[in-house]
């Protein structure tokens, strides 16, 4: 069907006036028609955009992914070898280079907080009062206090641990895990 005009003049109207406060049934048919058209062209412009987004995001990730190769071929280099420089420096745990530094991390003792929101929460609930528990608007872990709480180490993980409140009970649904590894850092100066 070929697409019928917006008025009888073959012609759009002025849509920066206002429009018509009287309008007859044929006038109203015919701004329905125009309403429907334009709500196709406006499914086109999103078809069309929406193939056209996919198409350029394929792209991207054909592009990218060489690239993240070769980045982490560098990366995965200069981490062996501030792994094997830094420690001769004694002291620093940085290495500054005319065109960035690596550096080494000491691992956290304190460990990183894992929360599994399905069971910590119900029983969050039931706890309010409990020192792993922080209350603003809604219970949510309070992962500092989390921390500090007495750890008993999880069979099989020499890194994770669950936490017991001072009452003796476990807290379910939190592991703290404590990282074993100097953590490696890079920053290329601009």
């Amino acid at each position: 069907m070929a697409e019928e005009p917006f008025a009888d003049e073959d012609e759009e109207p002025d849509f920066d006036a206002e429009p018509p406060v009287e309008i007859d049934e044929h006038a109203a048919d015919r701004y329905l028609r125009a309403l429907r058209r334009i709500a196709d062209r406006r499914r086109r412009a999103v078809t069309f955009a929406t193939a056209e987004h996919e198409r350029v995001s394929s792209w991207l990730a054909r592009q990218n992914e060489p690239l993240e190769k070769s980045e982490r071929w560098y990366v995965d280099a200069l981490e062996a070898f501030a792994r094997r420089e830094i420690p001769k420096l004694h002291k620093s745990k940085t290495l500054d280079l005319p065109n960035g530094r690596v550096s080494l991390r000491a691992p956290s003792t304190v460990g990183r907080v894992e929360l599994d929101m399905d069971s910590f929460a119900p029983w969050a609930l039931d706890n309010p009062d409990h020192p792993a528990v922080f209350v603003v608007v809604e219970h949510r872990p309070d992962r500092n206090a989390i921390k500090d709480l007495t750890r008993v180490p999880i069979d099989g993980e020499p890194s994770a641990f669950r936490v017991v409140g001072p009452d003796g009970e476990v807290v379910p649904g939190v592991r703290v895990v404590v990282d074993t590894e100097e953590s490696f850092g890079f920053k290329v100066v601009d």
